[in-house]
């Protein structure tokens, strides 16, 4: 089986104009960005975790479920990170990913605990087993 969340991560890793916005701030399998972390010191960041899926056609394709949240220091540069996130995401294949569509589009939020606004939205991903 592959590593599905860091082919995701590396893939979305590897995209400038996301990582112009996020720099290394981009987390795979948790739901909050990393201890310490501020938008108002570090500015944007991304964190995506996998919420299950299934495998078709002979284990040679799995489908799986993930939530992102884009966090930021405004809800203006939430939403600029989450439109980056589907430019590069929604419709697209890469290394390892054989497709990828936005399931639920993104919602504007407000973190109860710290206050920090952030975009809420999931994607189908499929990945390429082989």
């Amino acid at each position: 089986m592959i590593d599905s969340p860091k082919v995701l991560r590396d893939y979305i890793a590897g995209e400038a104009s996301v990582t112009a916005l996020t720099s290394t701030r981009i987390y795979s399998e948790v739901s909050y960005p990393r201890p310490g972390y501020s938008p108002n010191d570090d500015g944007s960041c991304l964190v995506f975790r996998r919420r299950g899926g299934t495998v078709f056609y002979s284990a040679k394709l799995m489908l799986e479920s993930y939530m992102f949240k884009h966090y930021a220091i405004d809800e203006d540069n939430a939403n600029t990170l989450y439109r980056a996130v589907f430019d590069i995401l929604h419709d697209h294949r890469g290394e390892g990913i054989a497709s990828a569509k936005l399931e639920i589009s993104g919602q504007t939020l407000t973190d109860m605990d710290t206050g920090w606004p952030h975009v809420l939205c999931f994607y189908n991903v499929m990945f390429r087993m082989i």
